[in-house]
Order: C-alpha cells, then sequence, then structure tokens
C-alpha cells in the first residue's frame, strides 16, 4: 500500500497531468496503469502453484494487454524465455515495463500508428537483463534518464536504482532502453 500511496503523490505532483480545471482524465489512466501493473503481479503470485515466484512470460503478456490496447496500440512482441522472479524484484520490474510501453505507445506512434515494441528478459548471471526496444522516432537529441524525461522515466529510474541496477537509451532507428538490473533474493531456478 505504500508504494501506491508513493505513486498516487508522484502522480499527482506531476505537473504534466493536471489542467486548469484539475485532474485530466490522462491523470487517471497513467495512475490506473500502474496500480493494474502492481495488482497484476499479486494475482499471477495468487496463481502461481509456489506462491513465491512469478514466470514472467504470461505476466508480461497480460500486462501488454492491459497497456497496449486501442488503435494507436503498439504491436508487442515478448521474450522472457522462462524466467521467474520472486515478488520484491517482479512489482518493481512490472512497473519499469509499464512506464516503457506507455512511453512507446505515447511517443513510438507515427501518424496516429502504433509502433512496433520488442520486450525481451533474460538472466544475466546473476541479474536480470530487461530490454525494450520500438521502431518510433527516437528519443530527443540530449535526453537522459532523470533529466527532463517526465514522471515515466523518474520512476524507471528509481525503480531501477533500488534495483541496484542500471539503465541505458539510446535511439538508432527507434528508442532502446536496456536494464541491467539486480534481483533481490537471487533468481529462482529454471520453472
Amino acid at each position: 500500500m505504500q508504494l501506491i500511496m508513493s505513486i498516487v503523490r508522484l502522480q499527482r505532483d506531476s505537473s504534466g497531468d493536471l489542467s486548469a480545471d484539475g485532474i485530466s482524465e490522462k491523470f487517471y489512466e497513467n495512475l490506473e496503469n500502474r496500480i493494474n501493473a502492481i495488482a497484476g503481479v499479486h494475482e499471477m503470485l495468487y496463481q502461481s502453484p509456489d506462491l513465491s515466484t512469478i514466470e514472467m512470460q504470461p505476466f508480461l503478456e497480460n500486462l501488454v494487454h492491459l497497456v497496449a490496447y486501442g488503435h494507436d496500440a503498439p504491436h508487442v512482441t515478448i521474450d522472457a524465455g522462462d524466467v521467474a522472479v520472486r515478488i520484491e524484484a517482479a512489482v518493481p520490474l512490472s512497473l519499469i515495463t509499464n512506464e516503457l510501453l506507455v512511453n512507446a505507445r505515447k511517443y513510438g506512434g507515427r501518424h496516429g500508428r502504433g509502433c512496433n515494441v520488442e520486450i525481451n528478459l533474460q538472466r544475466l548471471g546473476e541479474s536480470l537483463l530487461l530490454t525494450v526496444d520500438d521502431d518510433g522516432p527516437g528519443f530527443p537529441d540530449g535526453f537522459r534518464i532523470g533529466n527532463g524525461g517526465g514522471l515515466g522515466y523518474s520512476l524507471v529510474e528509481a525503480l531501477t536504482s533500488q534495483l541496484a541496477g542500471k539503465v541505458e537509451v539510446w535511439s538508432d532507428r527507434g528508442a532502446h532502453i536496456r536494464l541491467e538490473i539486480h534481483v533481490p533474493g537471487g533468481i529462482p531456478s529454471t520453472l
């Protein structure tokens, strides 16, 4: 609940989501997406046979279904293989992925069309490597995470830091994000 309240406060303080008349529809949509990402982790956890790990392939597919809808929805390809994570990593990882999907939908589409997005999650030693690539226009010149990227990218940076990770972004025929994150409690063995 503390995480949800922190997200609500961050969302409320985000000046881009408020209109002169008060709270905009976009505010509610963004907040709902963030809370759905957290709820999805818990729903998958309750459906999991061991109640401690979440298989990421079906979870990410469900998250994409919640976020990527409508006429401008991106076409998303997911490859998480057999990666499973404990809840300590699943919640921040789901929020990070949610933010990156929302941004791909918002900025990656061209002329009212959705873009193509590829999500890849794999083991990298004792860490996980998450890459999210789209074929949209890419990042603006001089873009850096945490430097004018808005609330979504601030959340990505904070959550990546929370997982003792690092994030890289670049443009090359689209936007590319690479996160290497430490997984609290280690990575469970293959399911």
